[in-house]
Parts: C-alpha cells; structure tokens; sequence
C-alpha cells in the first residue's frame, strides 16, 4: 500500500510540474526539478522478531536417515515466523523440508589427536603427522556428519598436499619456527596487529611468511596496486620484532592455496616473485603508510569501494556479522 502512495505522490507532482508556468530569463537553463515527496512513515509495533527451528541434530540424524559408508541423506525442516512487525500479529510464515544427500568413498579411522595447531606445537610441523591430525579433527564428534561426508575427500587432499611440500621444504633447509601468533608493531604512525598463519626459517636465516588460503589467493594486480598488503604488513612486523624473539628479515612471502588450479588442488604463490622480497615489503609500507595518514590520523571519509575491482562484497557487507549467521560463538 505504501509503494502505492508512494507513485502517485510522485506522479501527482510530476504532473503539476509539467503545467505550471516557467518563466526564464534569456541565457539561463531552468532549474533542475527535485520533487521530494512526503513519504508517510510505516507503521510497526513495538516487537519485532523471529523464530525458527532446523532438525538437523544428531538425534534427528541417527533416528531417520539412512548412512553407509558410500551414501548419506538427512532430511531438513525450517519453520520461521515473522511476529508483529508492521499490522498485524503473524506478518509470514516459511516452512520448507529439503533432502541433504552425499555420495563418497570415505571411511575415516578412528580420531588420534585433536586440533591442526597441535601439530606445529606437538609435532613440530613433521609431515608425517600431520594426515593423523586431519583425520582426527574430521572424525571429531562435535563434527556433523553430512559436513564430514562432503568435506573430507577434498580436506584430505589438500592435507596431502601441504605435507609433500613441507617435506621439500624440510630437504631444503627450510624449518617451520612459529603458527597461529598474534603480533604488533608500529608502522605508519599507528598500532598494527596481525596474525601470521606461520613463519618459516630459510636456510639462509631469513624468515619465509606463510597465509592459507582455502579459496584463491589474491591476484598479483590487486596485491601491486595495494589492495593486499597482508603478507608485506606479517613481514613489518615480523622485522621489528612484534612475534616475540622472531625477528628478522623475510625472504620470502607466500600464500599456499587450498583452491583447484590446474586440475589439482593446492598451489603456491609468491606475491614478491617479480620485484623481490625487499621491494616488495618496502612497497607495502609505503602503501600502508598512506593509506593510514589519509583514512586513520586524517580527516578523509572511509569509501565502501575505493576501488570496485578488487570489492567481491556489496557496499557494507563488511559489516554482516557472518559468524552468527553460522551458528558459532
């Protein structure tokens, strides 16, 4: 009913602006008509909410469907109510029931160890050790079994992956010395934190600064024009000490994929490859440097998209709170 109104205010206007007289003097463009109607607010209670509900448990889980090792399916129900937001008590109502299925050729063991950190903490990051993590983590209870029956044949992959190249890293001289830290520095005239997925020590003593990625790393015009500056940013402050008693000069930056590329999933990229580790970490200061004295010690007013290309998500969808939306803590 609003949209209604809403049309036939503007169209009403819109009329009255084509028959009423417009006097112009000689050498001046009419003004630019800016109809701005009134728009009558909406009408909402004082509640708003709504509730829903997924049968997607365990109990629901080993009580209806049918599980083998080679196939899997699980029925989903949703119900979700809209209560008194506008007039009206019930604004809608959804109810859906929807079929998940699998088929796959996995049997995983029973769980040996607990969580992927324990490997760098426990294990040393030993190659050998790190498929027995990845099996235990997946066979965890806590995991649902329709995410383990979809997920684990490409998980496990990947694993295997980053194992044989940590092991011609090992052959090479090249040791994992820290995982998972947080870390701090001062760079352009403000505190920058960051956390390093894991840093390597190169045979030649320098450091080699490692981010996962389980989707495509950054493209190589995004990273030049400053738009990722992640892996330049984990070397500042790996340089100035801000990862406890790392410290040091980075002679290489990486990002080790999980994605497909090539037919074969995991990959490796080197955003300083061209200009090298030096030029490549001098430019992200400088970079950073900028950007900071314009948008965080300066007055300029933060863009949603300073640059389209390099902005997957709409305007504010930074803002989206995406964990709750999966149902974690």
């Amino acid at each position: 009913m609003q949209t209604i109104k809403l049309i036939t205010l503007v169209a009403l206007f819109a009329a009255g602006a084509l028959v009423s007289p417009r006097v112009c003097r000689a050498g001046q463009a009419a003004a630019t008509p800016s109809p701005t109607p009134e728009v009558e607010e909406e009408k909402k209670g004082p509640f708003s909410g709504e509730i829903g509900t997924a049968l997607t448990n365990a109990y629901i889980f080993n009580g209806l469907v049918q599980d083998k090792d080679t196939f899997i399916a699980q029925p989903y129900v949703t119900l979700n109510l809209t209560l008194y937001e506008g007039e009206g008590f019930l604004n809608s109502a959804m109810f859906m029931l929807m079929l998940w299925s699998s088929v796959h050729d996995i049997n995983l063991p029973a769980p040996t160890g607990h969580s992927n950190e324990a490997w760098f903490e426990q294990d040393g990051c030993d190659p050998a050790r790190l498929r027995t993590r990845a099996e235990a983590m997946i066979a965890d209870e806590a995991i649902h079994p329709m995410l383990r029956a979809l997920w684990s044949p490409r998980l496990m992959e990947a694993i295997d992956w980053i194992a044989a190249e940590s092991t011609r890293d090992r052959e090479s001289g090249r040791t994992p010395i820290l995982a998972e830290q947080k870390g701090e520095a001062e760079v352009g005239g403000v505190t920058l934190h960051g956390r390093v997925d894991r840093i390597d020590r190169l045979a030649d003593g320098k450091l080699a600064i490692v981010d996962y990625k389980t989707g495509q790393a950054p493209a190589k015009k995004a990273v030049a024009e400053g738009f990722a500056l992640q892996l330049g940013l984990l070397s500042l402050i790996a340089r100035d000490g801000g990862f406890g008693d790392i410290k040091g000069e980075s002679g290489a930056h990486e990002y080790w994929s999980l994605a497909k590329k090539n037919g074969r999933i995991g990959y490796r990229q080197s955003p300083d490859k061209d200009e090298g580790p030096e030029a490549f970490v001098a430019r992200a200061h400088v970079q950073f440097a900028e950007a900071a004295a314009k948008w965080l010690l300066g007055d300029e007013p933060f863009q949603a998209k300073l640059n389209p290309a390099y902005a997957p998500y709409e305007d504010y969808d930074q803002l989206m709170r995406l964990e709750e939306w999966y149902g974690r803590d």
